[in-house]
């Protein structure tokens, strides 16, 4: 087993189409996160399929989503009993594809903070178009092709286009029927669209004798039922139950009452949340785990639910390997286990709103589809459709639909209702009665002609809004700058730009960066064609790019130093993260005469400094200014639980590491004199002051010192380096 960021498992690019799947969604958290990972980041497509109910409580919730159905389709998916519960992931690349199978929602809690256990299977195929693991991928997309069966709308619909779509495009990924599949090395996908998981798990054990079974599960049957099923189908195997008190309900009631009652082990965790899902078997001549979305239930286990688990048969399989110095588990009395009062998800009473869409669409631009049903039992006298934003408080139009209870309208918007959306519209549908006016809750509208992204030029740039937002692609667009009206522009560009301020205090809020780049993230910056007119602008550029640094570090990220607003760490790592990504792009950019426009003692500097006032401060003769890190810790009154969990999401701690790194590796020098202590041999050991206070500061906050692989991916999202100087870095990371 290895810790990971759910995040960096979607790290390849550029990808074709992604589909996903999950019980609970968090489109803000999605948007945020999800959406900056390589893979969703270059997709063309991009599909989330989730719970029905769940959908319709986001709609009455009418949570933060700017991007839903504009960037990427959701399709609710409505089972003929109990829920929608699968965690499978599948990336689909013209040269391969990444399957993520395990217990994860696609939320805040879900990738970030549980307790979860996940399967991740990444193939290139060779040079005759083929790998062992493909017949996996197939299996993936026929799950999809199922379960969109069950799609609401015309979400559904389009989604189911799309894989046809991927299918011709990419034949080796065309699903086989299942009484063709075969054991694939020895995984296998399993999911309850193929009939019970335990059925499945069983015919897997097949005449093997386990000696142990193992089950990890947040959620049992009040009854115990698939406990005393196991026990029952091999009496002579051991049995452990893995639980987390007051997280997991085990029936400890049941249990006392078993004549062999199970062994149960309590797993100990600080502050995560158990949510991880895994059955597991050891025989003498044997092993299997059984990974995915299952709780153990009979709900699940018997294909209520829709389920999708990876199965790993071998010798070796052992569920020990789960647990090390990080994660413990420890015997305990069934008596002495304090359950939680919690019970396994389940469908919501059919209990269906007086007015409801089920798909909102726009095609063409102006042509709205919509799929409607009136449950009420009043007389309607007049039905109308409303369009909105999610920042608007009133709607923006109105159009009259019949007044049939059920049905399909299409009806044409005006051009002018729709010239400035840019993100997710909202719509709902309003029915004037004998006995005054009801509404549905509201839906956002699917934008088909905006959810295929189709590859630019590999320039990746970003509009001017976006950049003066996030400051995210501010190199592009100066790119595009130049290309329009010359390096001049971008001089009067730069001494211009300022990059949004955002702390929660006031103003307009909630917006954060989106990465929308189409080209290799990993792909160092090169210079432009139209860099042979740097000579003559080359002082006043380089002038230029200082200018908008000193402002930005004054009037933004000394801003945050200073309010030590949490709500504001994403906007100063936003701010933070354009001016060392500008600073070194333009490092690796040399005029006419051989010289970097950025030397490197001013990059050094500068991002020395930018450090500080993101941690501890500066306090100089000539100089003072709080630290954001030590400003949250104050203002947070020593609760540094909210600042430890914000910071692990955002990767704050492995942001400041990697441009820490980034500076030693320009200061070294290998063949330095030094003039006392003892010769610098590897960048590491360059500015070991900066050093010391960076961990100092992580210390007074008691936070985890970012990992190896934390500081990996921030240093990728700069998506600036080289492959040689990222393996060079990777190298100097202890």
């Amino acid at each position: 087993m290895r810790y990971c960021d759910y995040t960096t498992l979607f790290s390849t690019h550029p990808s074709e189409l992604v589909l996903l799947s999950t019980y609970n969604f968090d489109p803000d958290f999605f948007e945020r996160r999800l959406l900056r990972a390589p893979s969703l980041l270059t997709a063309r497509r991009i599909v989330v399929l989730m719970d029905y109910d769940q959908w319709s409580r986001l709609k009455v919730e009418e949570v933060t989503a700017r991007w839903m159905n504009s960037k990427y389709l959701v399709v609710p998916i409505r089972p003929k009993a109990g829920v929608f519960h699968p965690k499978l992931q599948l990336v689909l690349r013209a040269d391969g594809f990444q399957l993520v199978c395990g217990s994860s929602n696609l939320t805040r809690s879900g990738c970030t903070h549980n307790l979860e256990i996940v399967n991740a299977i990444s193939a290139m195929l060779d040079d005759s178009g083929t790998h062992e693991s493909l017949p996996l991928c197939c299996d993936a997309v026929r799950f999809f092709q199922l379960a969109l069966d069950r799609g609401i709308g015309d979400a559904a619909a389009i989604a189911r286009d799309w894989i046809a779509d991927a299918a011709k495009d990419m034949p080796w990924c065309r699903p086989t029927s299942r009484q063709h599949r075969d054991d694939h090395g020895g995984v296998k996908l399993m999911h309850t669209l193929d009939g019970p998981l335990w059925d499945q798990f069983v015919e897997c054990v097949g005449d093997h004798r386990p000696t142990q079974i193992v089950v990890v599960s947040p959620f049992y049957d009040t009854d115990g039922r698939m406990i005393r099923r196991v026990l029952q189908k091999w009496p002579k195997a051991t049995l452990e139950v893995l639980a987390q008190q007051l997280t997991s309900n085990l029936p400890v009631g049941q249990l006392k009452l078993m004549a062999r009652p199970p062994d149960i082990y309590e797993v100990r965790s600080a502050s995560r949340r158990l949510h991880g899902k895994a059955l597991g078997w050891q025989s003498t001549d044997g092993g299997g785990i059984l990974v995915g979305s299952a709780n153990f239930t009979a709900a699940a286990f018997d294909g209520r639910n829709i389920e999708a688990c990876i199965y790993v048969g071998a010798e070796t399989a052992n569920m020990n390997t789960l647990f090390d110095s990080q994660l413990q588990r420890v015997s305990i009395a069934v008596e002495d286990f304090i359950p939680a009062d919690t019970t396994e998800p389940r469908p919501d009473e059919d209990t269906e709103p007086a007015l409801s869409i089920q798909s909102a669409s726009l095609r063409d631009g102006t042509t709205l589809r919509l799929l409607y049903e009136v449950s009420s039992g009043e007389v309607i006298t007049k039905l109308s459709v409303a369009l909105r934003l999610s920042s608007e408080s009133f709607p923006r139009a109105t159009i009259v639909l019949p007044t049939r209870r059920t049905g399909e309208a299409v009806v044409k918007v005006g051009e002018k209702v729709l010239q400035d959306v840019h993100g997710s519209l909202l719509a709902f549908i309003s029915a004037e009665t004998d006995h005054g006016r009801i509404e549905s809750a509201a839906t956002w509208v699917i934008h088909e002609d905006r959810l295929t992204h189709e590859p630019s030029d590999g320039s990746g740039i970003k509009t001017k809004t976006h950049v003066e937002e996030t400051g995210d692609g501010l190199p592009e667009y100066l790119d595009e700058i130049v290309k329009r009206e010359g390096l001049a522009s971008v001089v009067e560009y730069l001494n211009h730009l300022n990059i949004r301020f955002f702390d929660g205090s006031g103003g307009i809020g909630g917006r954060s960066k989106f990465q929308l780049r189409r080209s290799d993230p990993y792909h160092p910056d090169v210079p432009p064609e139209w860099w042979d007119q740097i000579d003559a602008h080359a002082p006043n550029l380089e002038q230029a790019i200082y200018s908008f640094c000193d402002r930005h570090e004054k009037s933004r990220l000394r801003r945050h130093a200073e309010r030590g607003n949490i709500n504001g760490m994403e906007n100063f790592l936003d701010i933070f993260t354009a001016v060392v990504r500008l600073l070194y792009v333009y490092h690796t950019r040399v005029d006419g005469r051989g010289q970097p426009v950025v030397k490197a003692p001013q990059l050094i500097g500068r991002v020395c400094r930018l450090i500080e006032i993101a941690t501890s401060g500066i306090d100089t003769s000539h100089d003072y200014c709080e630290g954001y890190t030590t400003s949250l810790v104050v203002n947070l009154n020593g609760d540094l639980s909210l600042l430890h969990e914000r910071s692990e999401e955002l990767n704050f701690m492995g942001h400041m590491c990697a441009a820490l790194l980034i500076a030693q590796m320009l200061r070294f020098d290998p063949n330095e004199v030094p003039i006392y202590g003892p010769k610098v041999t590897r960048p590491r050991e360059c500015l070991e002051h900066q050093v010391k206070r960076l961990h100092a500061t992580i210390v007074d906050a008691e936070m985890a010192a970012p990992s190896k692989q934390q500081v990996v991916s921030a240093l990728g999202q700069y998506r600036m380096l080289s492959d040689d100087v990222m393996t060079a870095c990777e190298g100097e990371i202890s």
